[in-house]
Order: structure tokens, then C-alpha cells, then sequence
């Protein structure tokens, strides 16, 4: 993403556009975007405004949803999946890589037709599978796996708004 700074609004014989200044571009250029693409750059700088708030907050006070919102946030920035990369997995791969990590220890181990059931339900290849210690004690360990389903799921969700969006904005049209 471009660092990019709105210096205004007009309107056009083709419709509402937004100026704005790309200051990732070398000299800066003064480029217009239409209200779409505007309020997808608005999003995408909301979403890095929150991550760097959230991942501030101290891990003694957060809750469940902190939690979530700061794997999301750790998944995009360490490993790299992006919105455009989640936008890619259109047959429910997050979804189910969500549910795999929400099912508990023992439902995953349980066999259906000679294959444990999380072999059967892992959309990924398997060494993206990266469960807890399943140690019956292991509060932490549960906690993070819940985590990371809840974060997966969040992504599912996001990219079918995408998805949703980008048919309204084609609609529109």
C-alpha cells in the first residue's frame, strides 16, 4: 500500500471522485480514485491504525476479541496474509481451517473412515496444521487455538465483504 494522504473531494462528468496524494509514488503524484477505491484505502488504513493499537494493549488485560484482533493483525504482518492473499481462497478454506482449530482435542483425533477427522477437514497442506501440546491441562494452549479460529474466521468473514462489495461496486456500475 502506497503511504497516501485525502486532499479532497469532487465532482466529475463521470460521477464523485476523491483526490488524494500518493507520497509512495517518486516524485509524489496527485491521483483520483473513485469512492470505492477510497473507502477501500480508508479501511486498509483503519485496519494497520487498530493492529498497532491493539498489539499496545498489555496482554494481562486483553480479552477474547483483543486476542483475535491482534493474531489477525500478527497473521498479516508476520506471515503475510493479506487481504488479497485471504481473497484467493474462494471455496471456504478459512472457514474450515477455523473450525479445525475451534473443534476440541479429542472430536480432531476421532477417526471417520480410517482417517483421523482433522485429516479429512484441514484445507491446507499439513504442516500449516500447528495445534496446541492438547496436554488436558493446557488452558493456554486451548486458548490459542481458539485464537487462531477465531482470527481465521474473522478473515473468512472479511473477504466475503469484500467479495460482496467488489458485486455491489460491478453492479453499480
Amino acid at each position: 500500500m502506497s503511504d497516501a494522504i485525502g486532499v479532497g473531494v469532487t465532482t466529475m462528468a463521470s460521477g464523485l471522485r476523491v483526490l488524494f496524494l500518493d507520497c509512495g509514488a517518486a516524485p509524489p503524484q496527485l491521483k483520483i480514485m473513485t469512492p470505492a477505491e477510497a473507502m477501500s484505502l480508508s479501511c486498509r488504513i483503519f485496519d494497520l491504525a487498530l493492529a498497532a493499537t491493539i498489539a499496545q494493549e498489555p496482554a494481562s488485560a486483553a480479552r477474547g476479541v483483543t486476542l483475535i484482533a491482534r493474531e489477525r493483525a500478527r497473521q498479516a504482518l508476520e506471515e503475510g496474509w493479506t487481504p488479497e492473499h485471504d481473497d484467493g481462497h474462494v471455496n471456504g478454506e478459512l472457514a474450515r481451517a477455523g473450525a479445525c482449530y475451534a473443534l476440541p482435542a479429542g472430536l480432531r483425533r476421532k477417526e471417520i473412515w480410517a482417517a483421523p477427522l482433522i485429516d479429512l477437514l484441514w484445507p491446507f497442506a499439513p504442516d500449516w496444521w500447528k495445534p496446541g501440546h492438547e496436554h488436558p491441562r493446557a488452558y493456554d494452549d486451548r486458548i490459542r487455538e481458539l485464537v487462531k479460529a477465531g482470527a481465521l474466521i474473522a478473515a473468512e468473514i472479511d473477504r466475503l465483504l469484500r467479495a460482496k462489495a467488489r458485486e455491489n461496486s460491478t453492479d453499480a456500475q
